[in-house]
């Protein structure tokens, strides 16, 4: 039975997030399928990424002039997350209202764009990015 809801769990995570690690999955199903959706329904109840270890190795992701610099702070963002959900809702409305790199004058309008998609990700996406200054 153990391995059944770690294997449940494995796949929650896998299509609400990008996977998990086996020991957090064992602690995912002690804690319970029902428990787990509602924490990955309301991300506001788990820690925001801290980017400052990151930011000493990574100088560039200070001014997000390169675009390696972006793609390595997203990719670091959906590995290191306590909120894979809210980078999955992210990584969909990134692949249908994407902004190329060469068409941006001011590359950290971008980063604006990921942040509303994140935080907006739920509904009102469109509503509040147009809306905003």
């Amino acid at each position: 039975m153990a391995d059944e809801s770690i294997a449940l769990m494995a796949h929650l995570m896998r299509r609400a997030g990008f996977g998990a690690p086996y020991a957090e999955l064992e602690a995912r199903a002690k804690k319970g399928y029902e428990a787990t959706v509602e924490e990955l329904l309301h991300p506001e109840t788990q820690p925001e990424l801290d980017n400052d270890i990151m930011l000493r190795y990574k100088t560039e992701w200070v001014n997000k002039n390169a675009i390696e610099g972006q793609q390595e702070e997203w990719v670091f963002r959906m590995i290191n997350t306590k909120r894979p959900l809210e980078e999955k809702i992210a990584l969909f409305w990134h692949g249908i209202l994407c902004t190329g790199h060469a068409k941006c004058e001011n590359p950290s309008s971008k980063t604006s764009s990921w942040i509303c998609s994140a935080v907006t990700g739920w509904g009102g996406f469109l509503t509040y990015c147009w809306d905003s200054p």
